[in-house]
């Protein structure tokens, strides 16, 4: 019997605290490393959108005061400052619903100052351990 076999043109992943580092969690949190709050512009707000036809997340530094602003909690770890944003609203509202944490891959930040946020290409990571220590262990697709 012959097998039909596809080459997978990926490779392990490793993030070092030099790249931008997105996670997205089953309680609908997101944690930016500091080189994502850095290339985002240090928000101490963000807003967010979602293309659904491209299954794409935008976050947009804002100030304080804006509508629709999600605070930015900020932490100091070893790399640097680190954030997470409560955004179970925005993820309800459009249906975002990750069974497990997921990584963002490719994070880039457009002209408009809006960080791309890819959902078809996220990948799933084991636990927190995973953001703790060394993300070494990110493995198979997500959404």
């Amino acid at each position: 019997m012959m097998n039909d076999w596809t080459e997978f043109k990926g490779a392990p992943m490793k993030v070092s605290m030099l790249s931008p580092w997105v996670t997205l969690g089953t309680k609908k949190d997101f944690y930016l490393n500091a080189k994502a709050l850095d290339i985002l512009g240090l928000p101490d707000t963000v807003r967010f959108f979602f293309d659904s036809a491209r299954n794409i997340i935008g976050i947009r530094k804002v100030i304080s005061t804006a509508a629709n602003a999600f605070p930015v909690k900020k932490e100091e770890r070893g790399s640097g400052t680190a954030g997470r944003i409560e955004a179970s609203p925005f993820c309800t509202a459009f249906s975002i619903k990750p069974p497990y944490r997921i990584a963002f891959q490719d994070i880039h930040v457009d002209d408009d100052g809006m960080m791309i946020l890819n959902l078809t290409t996220a990948t799933r990571i084991n636990g927190r351990k995973a953001w703790t220590r060394g993300r070494q262990n990110v493995k198979t697709p997500a959404i």
